[in-house]
């Protein structure tokens, strides 16, 4: 199916914000890159300087929409956020990359968020591209980030490879930071590059980390998942992994992303919730998820592999899925309706980040938090802690 036919199916099965949220200007023939930026309570300068010292060679294949957005209530913000429209509005990057605007100021307080505005964003850039016939990449990006210069370029050149979706690699910058922030930020990224080493040691075929300032998505995979969810937080978690069991899923680790270590209000989750949770003494992010816990997971992939008569040999799993009657109940259809040669891969579509996750939780009542350093001996026999622990979670 075509890209113009998916992008026509996709509006007629989802609410249409385009009447209301287009933007003004026509995409260009050339256009197969568009970077999608939600802006809320936050200066939009700070991404755009950057993206515009990223080097281009053809403007035209490119374009930024930021969305400025805000639930119609919040009229403390309304003043704010009018004349940052105005602004964008006149704003241009001094590489050439058109830069487009889209005013959302009068969002259902009870759907206004992060994922409503990623979501009315992305749905414009997928029918962007289905109007010239472009079935290109749409990137997701926060404004509170940096991007290396190589940013745009490498993610053109991702865009001719058969990719569906990809996460893009990500750093949080450290510099100018004092002492008790940098090991706050050092904790908190060990925490969430920690997990997704420890899934992918225990075998779990979907363990790419998903940040939404950090992403990007083929414009027909997105339309044919149901594109993005309208979340006020975790968009971007339940939205990677509806992507990773399709094909062609990457990680694109010749690029960065910069998100800003800093406290902040504006999404239940993130850095700087995270931030802020460190410093009111609410959340210790040195401590990480109990390596025993991706002792279990593995024997669960390892089971899984040789069937489902295996799994019911596994204690933790049988009382997970007595703890959660609908898995239970939805597990057993799978396990029904499957062949014994089936069995392994379709359990992987039913296993997903979401139940992986969980389990990890329910698991962690029996096996507590411990030190980063400790769990990741334990799984990987390095005996690191700190920024060195940190560059070999960073490393392949």
């Amino acid at each position: 199916m075509s890209i113009q036919a998916l992008g026509e199916h996709y509006f007629k099965r989802f609410p249409n914000f385009r009447a209301q949220y287009a933007c003004a200007d026509a995409p260009l023939a050339a256009l197969r890159l568009i970077i999608t930026i939600p802006l809320f309570k936050e200066e939009a300068e700070y991404i755009l300087s950057s993206l515009e010292e990223c080097t281009v060679n053809a403007p035209a294949e490119i374009e930024v929409i930021a969305i400025v957005n805000q639930a119609a209530d919040r009229t403390d913000l309304l003043g704010f956020h009018r004349e940052q429209v105005e602004a964008l509005k006149k704003r241009s990057l001094k590489n050439g990359i058109p830069l487009r605007v889209i005013s959302a100021l009068n969002l259902d307080p009870k759907q206004a968020g992060v994922g409503l505005a990623r979501k009315i964003a992305m749905d414009e850039a997928l029918a962007r591209l289905a109007q010239i016939g472009k079935d290109g990449l749409i990137v997701g990006l926060d404004g509170d980030c940096k991007v290396s210069k190589n940013y745009v370029q490498e993610l053109l050149q991702a865009e001719q490879f058969n990719i569906n979706a990809a996460s893009l690699h990500f750093e949080h910058p450290l510099a100018g930071l004092e002492a008790r922030e940098q090991k706050n930020i050092i904790d908190y990224e060990i925490w969430l590059r920690y997990y997704a080493r420890a899934l992918q040691w225990s075998g779990f075929p979907f363990h790419y980390l998903t940040i939404g300032s950090s992403m990007a998505v083929r414009a027909s995979a997105y339309a044919k998942i149901g594109g993005m969810n309208r979340r006020k937080a975790g968009e971007d978690f339940y939205f990677l992994h509806k992507l990773m069991p399709m094909s062609n899923y990457a990680e694109l680790k010749d690029l960065t992303v910069f998100p800003q270590a800093r406290i902040s209000d504006r999404v239940p989750f993130g850095t700087g919730r995270a931030m802020a949770e460190i410093e009111a003494g609410n959340k210790d992010f040195s401590l990480v998820y109990n390596a025993l816990i991706f002792n279990e997971l593995k024997s669960i992939n390892e089971m899984a592999s040789l069937g489902n008569e295996n799994l019911k040999s596994l204690s933790f799993w049988t009382d997970f899925l007595e703890q959660e009657p609908k898995f239970k109940q939805s597990f057993q259809a799978l396990a029904e309706r499957s062949s014994e040669a089936s069995f392994a891969q379709n359990f992987y579509y039913w296993w997903d980040g979401f139940k992986v996750l969980k389990f990890v939780h329910f698991r962690a009542q029996r096996h507590p938090p411990q030190n980063a350093s400790a769990a990741a001996e334990i799984l990987f026999g390095k005996d690191l802690e700190g920024m060195d622990l940190l560059n070999y979670l960073k490393s392949d």
